[in-house]
């Protein structure tokens, strides 16, 4: 790092500090239960049309550092003509999969997802095994991805 940039980071934090105190107080939590790790559940609801679209969202999921293999998989049996309700099933059967685990924490993703690269480090990075009392978060897109043109107008996402 060039002197100037060093100078600079001793002066001046980015307006970060905030977001170091927090991520202290993550890990410090994350020890909160009796010097253990927090436990958590991952798992993807997904069919057999959008294989590619997993495989991405896998593929990026480990690329941020998250063990891929530790994402329970959890695939639309058809069981139902509408997609909502195919889609809400196969939700639920995730969810109860991990839930039976007894995590912690439950964090529920689609299958057409991008990741932070310090997804792994935010979560705190320990052992992602069954624990106690469980807590839900969800990554889920509502719609289809959009991106900001030059002008801030709205653009399509071009992937399928």
């Amino acid at each position: 790092m060039p002197g100037f940039l060093r100078e600079l980071a001793g002066q001046w934090d980015g307006r970060i500090g905030w977001l170091k105190a927090a991520q202290a107080e993550t890990a410090r939590a994350a020890q909160a239960r009796n010097g253990q790790p927090l436990k958590l559940a991952v798992v993807l609801a997904s069919c057999r049309d959008r294989d590619a679209l997993r495989a991405g969202t896998l593929r990026r999921l480990a690329e941020a550092g998250w063990p891929a293999e530790s994402v329970w998989v959890t695939m639309d049996e058809g069981r139902f003509k509408h997609p909502v309700d195919r889609l809400t099933h196969t939700a639920w059967r995730a969810l109860r999969t991990a839930l039976a685990a007894d995590p912690d924490y439950v964090l529920y993703l689609e299958d057409d997802l991008d990741f932070n690269r310090h997804l792994l480090e935010t979560c705190g990075g320990g052992d992602r095994s069954p624990g106690a009392s469980s807590i839900l978060a969800v990554c889920a897109t509502s719609g289809p991805r959009t991106r900001l043109g030059r002008s801030g107008r709205r653009l399509p996402d071009p992937s399928p």
